[in-house]
């Protein structure tokens, strides 16, 4: 019964894994898609790391029932979420798609208002955009089939298999997985006074602590208010391509102290290997993690994108059941040099995507098509409308007068 419902819970969570960030990308105007998007990773790492507490918090518990307090924490979130969700928009382009016009342009006013755009200009160039192309979107086929005959849908498939097939070939989940602590442990038969916290220990030897800093940071480095905003300045390629660049560069640092250090009695190159893993996370989270979820959700066009989430969350559980597997095995057979994988598939990630990915940096969700030349599937563009409200009144313009522009 234990592992039904687990395969019920693990359903549901990534259901949800898919679903969040694809309707955070409709609902939040392009300029500030990728820190709002990437708020869901940071939060998704804020549960990794509230796990491993509530681990920590039952782990001295004397009785035989304790899981079910642990296991408990996990019916809190969704509860929290579903008294919620009444308030939560629903996205104004699944509300077009419906015929709902007006619970959609309530929607798109209250989420786009902005005290430097009192004539809700920007709202309505948007808002006229989305319902002409939801109506050549329903003309359009939108089978997975579909997806890979037609070379300009079949380019952001492949981007989509290949950008998470190297994330997790990154070695994020491996690391993250029990099977390999052996550095931690070494460290803590080394050093037993420094490390005995059982809090740190938890922490270290299933690393579900070890990537909030790196979430939090994200966070912090895509706010409005901060000095750069890394999500929503650096081109989508270069920011990729720099995760992969700093994650290989982090674990050649710490393969090269694991293969001298590891097993050995010298507490400085260990913990200097636990600090190279400390330091990955961080990188892969604050370039990578999020970055994924939010390229993924401006890759597709409107009438594909659910498609496009489906095989990236595909792509990553396979790929990680491969390389989860394999570690134990792999780790027994060969130790530190099955990292060695994960530095060259990343490698070859950050050439990969520096030379071949597109760019969809602020670029409007009805727009994704012109990237791949499909300009037969983009009714109108922001330049041809922002360059109306220039010359006219659009707000007070006729409908016949908006179909000539």
């Amino acid at each position: 019964m234990f592992i039904a419902f687990r395969f019920v819970t693990g359903w549901g969570a990534f259901q949800s894994l898919a679903s969040v960030p694809l309707w955070v990308g409709e609902i939040v105007p392009p300029r500030n898609r990728g820190r709002l998007v990437d708020i869901h990773a940071v939060l998704l790492k804020f549960g990794y790391t509230l796990a491993g507490y509530v681990g920590v918090g039952f782990y001295s518990y004397s009785g035989n029932e304790h899981w079910r307090a642990a296991l408990s924490f996990v019916m809190l979130f969704p509860a929290i979420l579903l008294a919620g969700i009444h308030w939560m928009p629903e996205s104004p382009r699944y509300l077009l798609s419906k015929g709902r016009v007006e619970e959609a342009w309530a929607v798109v006013k209250r989420l786009r208002s902005d005290p430097q755009d009192s004539s809700d200009e920007y709202a309505e160039r948007e808002f006229y955009q989305m319902p002409k192309q939801i109506e050549l979107d329903a003309t359009l086929k939108a089978s997975y089939l579909d997806t890979f005959r037609r070379p300009s849908y079949r380019k952001p498939a492949l981007i989509t298999i290949y950008l998470f097939f190297s994330l997790v070939s990154s070695g994020v989940l491996v690391i993250n997985s029990p099977y390999s602590v052996g550095v931690v442990t070494c460290v803590l038969l080394t050093k037993p006074r420094l490390w005995r916290s059982a809090v740190l220990r938890a922490a270290l030897r299933r690393y579900r602590g070890l990537a909030a800093p790196g979430r939090l940071d994200t966070y912090w480095t895509c706010h409005k208010r901060s000095g750069y905003n890394i999500c929503d300045k650096l081109p989508r390629p270069y920011l990729t391509s720099l995760g992969f660049v700093l994650c290989t560069l982090t674990l050649i640092v710490d393969v090269a102290l694991q293969k001298n250090f590891l097993y050995t009695k010298y507490p400085g190159g260990l913990s200097a290997a636990v600090a190279m893993l400390f330091l990955f996370f961080i990188f892969n989270s604050l370039t990578l993690d999020g970055t994924s979820y939010f390229y993924i959700g401006e890759l597709w066009p409107s009438h594909l994108r659910a498609q496009g989430f489906t095989l990236a969350l595909v792509t990553l559980c396979v790929i990680n059941l491969a390389w989860v597997e394999a570690a134990p095995y792999a780790f027994a057979a060969i130790g530190w040099k099955y990292y060695i994988s994960f530095i060259v598939l990343s490698a070859l990630a950050a050439v990969v995507s520096f030379l071949t990915f597109p760019d969809t940096l602020h670029k409007p969700l009805e727009e994704i098509a012109l990237l791949f030349g499909d300009s037969d599937q983009v009714v109108v563009d922001q330049r041809q409308l922002a360059g109306a409200y220039l010359s006219r009144d659009i707000l007070n313009a006729e409908d016949t007068e908006i179909e000539k522009i």
